[in-house]
């Protein structure tokens, strides 16, 4: 079994921190704007995710690349279709915290069931799920809400991967000295 490609997991992290960041330093931008940095990360985590499964070939590829492929197609309408409205854009961000909640919760749990570090991948899954029913609930809190709810979860869901990509990075040196 190949270890997933650690700086990609990094790279993928860091990525949302910063999108996280920069929502919650300007969060009354337009919905344009919204969407067009959400349709930008989820096309960039999308590819990494879809290159990092299709590459390593480990325990939940499978789940790993579906997620990728989902967040991919979501970015690309996000960005293909910017003028849409504000209220679709809690709704299409609020699917894809779901989806994407979903099926990082399933990769954790075979992650936890091969001895890895599934709970971190579980952790980010329930925070996505959480997100979602936040703005499934509560979609006329409107754009900036959003923008807040949506940074934050950038934010921690970011974090909660760069300390996956140290923990794979790690594991991998334990393993093969260098």
């Amino acid at each position: 079994m190949r270890e997933p490609i650690w700086w990609l997991t990094l790279l993928r992290g860091l990525l949302g921190s910063i999108i996280g960041a920069l929502m919650l330093a300007c969060p009354e931008k337009s919905a344009e704007t919204l969407i067009m940095l959400v349709g930008a990360f989820a096309v960039i985590t999308g590819l990494i995710s879809t290159i990092n499964a299709a590459s390593s070939r480990f325990d939940v590829w499978r789940t790993s690349l579906a997620s990728g492929v989902v967040t991919l197609l979501l970015g690309l309408v996000a960005l293909l279709l910017p003028g849409i409205t504000a209220s679709i854009l809690v709704y299409m961000v609020a699917a894809w915290a779901l989806l994407f909640g979903i099926i990082e919760i399933a990769a954790g749990i075979s992650l936890s069931a091969a001895g890895a570090i599934g709970p971190l991948t579980i952790g980010v899954g329930l925070i996505s799920v959480v997100l979602a029913l936040i703005l499934f609930a509560i979609p006329e809190a409107g754009v900036v809400a959003a923008t807040w709810l949506v940074g934050f979860y950038f934010l921690a869901t970011g974090a909660l991967t760069v300390y996956h990509a140290i923990e794979i990075r790690a594991r991998s040196r334990r393993r093969w000295p260098v």
